[in-house]
């Protein structure tokens, strides 16, 4: 396989003259060529099957297209003993490529001819020479060493003065640590924003009062939603027993929405409180519970007609309707 001669017709196969179809034609007799003699292998030369099959041509058109490679110069019948090797009958015929690069050997590397070699040039110093005749530029060091820029515009040694500079550490005490200070602690939330913060079970009990007042089983896409907006509700300054009861009148009337229902409603959010505490009569049983026996019932706990607050409210609603 000629790899050399392949890349040498690649690079030169324009300065021979050539189409870019008889390059194709020259790249596969010279894949099938020898590197060193640059003639074609006569075992089975090059009009085998497969070489017909490689340059998609006819026996009759790879003959045509030999020839005209031929009559460009760039192939020649390969000569031996002084005869050519045109194939004689019972014979291959033997082929050499002729040498295309005007510089061979062709190198081939990054296209070229020839591989230019890198010439690194040496720089000396004769030690007679004093630095100060041939120095330029600025002087560069160490402030410590007492080395600065030269205060020349032009960099010439001569008239020259140093330009130092004091490089003083800064010690490294419990005032200057080496970790920068961390930020402040975000401040605690103050007693009106804790009220408005609203715990999850509250909200989740008001989810709790639409579904017992549904009275069946709820989506759990309405469930979230209503306990969202109770969350949110809460967190606005609603209280969770005012919630609960707007949740259930959802429930009587078909409604989902808990915040708009609530934007709505006329209910007031302070319980009014009722006149119905009194003071302990003490005949019923315990001032807590207020509760007394009734012989009616064998001896039941009933509450206290007198003192207990459910009786007196029940009293005084009796009365007010007797007076209407």
């Amino acid at each position: 396989m000629g790899i050399k001669l392949m890349v040498e017709v690649m690079d030169h196969w324009q300065d021979a003259g050539l189409t870019a179809g008889e390059r194709a034609d020259l790249l596969v007799i010279a894949e099938n060529a020898n590197d060193g003699d640059r003639q074609t292998y006569r075992k089975g030369g090059i009009h085998q099957d497969y070489i017909l099959k490689r340059v998609g041509k006819t026996a009759p058109a790879w003959r045509n297209a030999i020839g005209k490679l031929m009559k460009k110069g760039v192939l020649v019948y390969a000569v031996r003993d002084g005869r050519e090797l045109s194939g004689f009958p019972g014979q291959v015929a033997v082929y050499e490529l002729v040498t295309l690069c005007p510089q061979a050997p062709h190198d081939g590397f990054l296209g070229q001819c020839t591989r230019t070699e890198r010439v690194t040039s040496q720089v000396t110093r004769s030690p007679e020479t004093d630095p100060c005749d041939v120095e330029t530029g600025h002087l560069t060091g160490d402030p410590i060493d007492e080395m600065g820029h030269l205060t020349e515009s032009n960099g010439s040694p001569h008239r020259w003065e140093w330009v130092t500079s004091q490089v003083t550490p800064t010690p490294i005490t419990p005032l200057t640590p080496l970790s920068p200070p961390s930020a402040p602690p975000s401040a605690a939330p103050r007693n009106d924003e804790r009220e408005k913060i609203s715990s999850p079970s509250e909200a989740t009990t008001v989810a709790a009062a639409y579904t017992e007042a549904i009275g069946r089983p709820v989506s759990p896409t309405t469930r979230q939603k209503i306990e969202q907006q109770a969350g949110e509700l809460l967190a606005a300054g609603f209280p969770a027993w005012w919630l609960a009861d707007r949740a259930r009148e959802l429930a009587a009337r078909g409604w989902t929405d808990l915040a708009q229902h609530c934007d709505r409603s006329t209910v007031p959010t302070v319980r009014k409180a009722t006149a119905t505490n009194a003071d302990w009569c003490g005949n019923c049983h315990s001032p807590n519970h207020r509760q007394i026996k009734d012989p009616a019932r064998d001896n039941e706990l009933v509450d206290c007609p007198a003192c207990h607050p459910a009786a007196v409210a029940r009293r005084r609603r009796a009365e007010q309707g007797a007076a209407a």
